[in-house]
């Protein structure tokens, strides 16, 4: 919070008269209200602030620290700041008729209904005068029975009182028995107050021990509270130490798989370490089998043969040359495929990638065979997205029925490779019913009948 402080009479100025105005500053300097001329000489007091609504005067302190609540150009009073619309007008229209009732009680006498003594308009402001069940008491006759006592206070005036109880009921006895006795009573002894002694610490210590016996059972109450206590925390912690148990175990199993994965990796590094090795060998091979020459053998010549009169032995036909073998494979591809029959599933996957990345088709018919076989989902995906790279027509029945696998992402696949490598739409979707699919699935094999003789590879 700023402190001011007068820049005449170095005098600290009170927060209130900076905000009420009475305090002034000019030109970056502040001045009390006895130090400027101007203000003290027009009298000018602190501000007074009244709610808008309920019309009750609001403390300055409520100004100050923003509790009193600003509505436009309005200033509400706490109790307004928190009432909704009609609240507020319900909370005015009480007041203004409590003013009113209080206007009209300004000039009225009162008079206790008890004593029928005059009462001062006073003593009912300030309550030394009570109003209660319609009826008027003064400051000597109001009920004070409903005075609250509690705690030790309570204990000791009713110890107090017991004690007096039996002291005046003893003395009574006493005065009885000499009042009422057929002869004069007889002078008590010397014993008289030991006697009366003796029964007042009897009282005292039957009290003390019924109050004891109090205390002992609030005690039991208080222990039994505290055993449900530490049981409840015993059982929290228990709960505790169990999650750090499963906290460790978890931590376990992750190293576990962590250590698993390491060791495929290793081992997918070692397995393309040696297909690098064979590669280079192949290599060094098909070098050495390019620089060997090559013999041709000669074929025999077309020459036309002279007619002869006589018939002779049939003159052998040359033999039709031989179909051109398909391409051999490069040795990196038949890599890949020979890794198609690996046990790891990764190295599987990896191959199928690449042999979609190398444009070889005649490994197609191998990746089909993996597509409908292969027990690995995301192998049969990445055979699927192969197979529509390689543009393989001897493909199309397997990838239609591959519109049916289990998983749906491999029949995704399935359905971009068809529609790449056939140019046709066959209306497949995520999320067909099993009829539908079924549909699907007869019109593309029906379209496979009717094209299939449309291209050879």
């Amino acid at each position: 919070m700023k402190i001011y402080f007068c820049e005449k009479c170095g005098i600290s100025i009170p927060l209130q008269e900076v905000v009420g105005g009475r305090a002034t500053a000019r030109d970056g300097k502040t001045y009390c209200h006895g130090c400027n001329p101007e203000t003290a000489a027009s009298g000018e007091d602190l501000k007074l602030y009244f709610c808008d609504n309920c019309r009750v005067s609001i403390p300055l302190q409520d100004v100050i620290t923003n509790r009193a609540r600003e509505s436009g150009e309005k200033i509400l009073c706490v109790d307004c700041g928190r009432l909704s619309q009609s609240q507020r007008a319900a909370r005015r229209e009480r007041i203004q008729q409590e003013l009113e009732e209080k206007e009209e009680s300004r000039y009225r006498l009162h008079f206790c209904d008890k004593c029928n003594t005059s009462i001062p308009q006073s003593h009912l402001v300030t309550g030394r005068a009570i109003v209660r069940g319609g009826r008027t008491f003064c400051e000597r006759c109001h009920p004070r029975s409903d005075r609250k006592k509690s705690g030790s206070a309570t204990t000791v005036f009713a110890v107090v009182v017991l004690i007096l109880v039996f002291a005046g009921g003893y003395l009574a006895l006493g005065a009885g028995k000499g009042l009422f006795a057929k002869t004069a009573p007889e002078v008590e002894g010397p014993n008289r107050d030991e006697i009366l002694r003796a029964e007042i610490e009897s009282s005292v210590k039957q009290t003390v021990d019924e109050q004891g016996a109090l205390l002992d059972a609030r005690l039991q109450k208080l222990t039994e509270a505290l055993d449900a206590i530490t049981e409840q925390s015993d059982n929290f912690r228990a709960g505790l130490r169990s999650l750090t148990g499963d906290a460790r175990e978890t931590g376990s199993s992750l190293a576990a798989l962590r250590l698993l994965m390491e060791e495929r990796l290793n081992r997918s590094d070692e397995s393309l370490r040696q297909a690098l090795d064979k590669l280079a060998v192949l290599t060094v091979r098909v070098q050495e089998l390019k620089e060997r020459p090559v013999a041709v053998a000669p074929r025999g010549g077309d020459t036309e043969r002279k007619p002869d009169a006589r018939p002779g032995p049939a003159e052998p036909q040359p033999a039709e040359p031989a179909p051109q073998p398909a391409a051999a494979a490069p040795p990196r591809v038949k890599t890949w495929i020979d890794q198609l029959s690996n046990k790891d599933a990764g190295v599987r996957f990896s191959a199928a990638v690449e042999l979609g990345k190398a444009g070889f088709k005649g490994a197609a018919i191998r990746l089909a065979k993996v597509l409908a076989g292969d027990k690995d989902m995301f192998v049969r995906r990445a055979a699927a997205r192969s197979l529509g790279e390689l543009d393989a027509w001897v493909a199309v029945p397997t990838l239609i029925d591959t519109l049916t696998d289990k998983d749906i992402f491999v029949a995704i696949m399935a359905s971009k490779a068809l529609e790449s490598i056939t140019g046709q739409s066959f209306g497949f979707k995520e999320g067909l019913s099993r009829s539908e699919l079924r549909k699907v699935v007869g019109r593309a094999k029906k379209w496979w009948n009717e094209h299939e003789q449309e291209r050879t590879e």
